[in-house]
């Protein structure tokens, strides 16, 4: 099965479900910028922490 196959597939599977239905569609477009904060928090603690061996 090639990629475009599966698309086709996909899409036509989506289009038969939502056939005579409204759909929303939403999209969260937020971000969290902490480039105000450098020098103010401490870099341990945030994000994902990763051992290294």
């Amino acid at each position: 099965m090639t990629v475009g196959e599966l698309v086709g597939s996909l899409s036509d599977h989506c289009v038969s479900h939502v056939e005579g239905k409204h759909i929303l569609a939403i999209s969260d477009t937020s971000e969290i910028n902490l480039q105000s904060h450098v020098g103010r928090w401490k870099a341990t603690g945030l994000g994902v922490e990763t051992t290294q061996i």
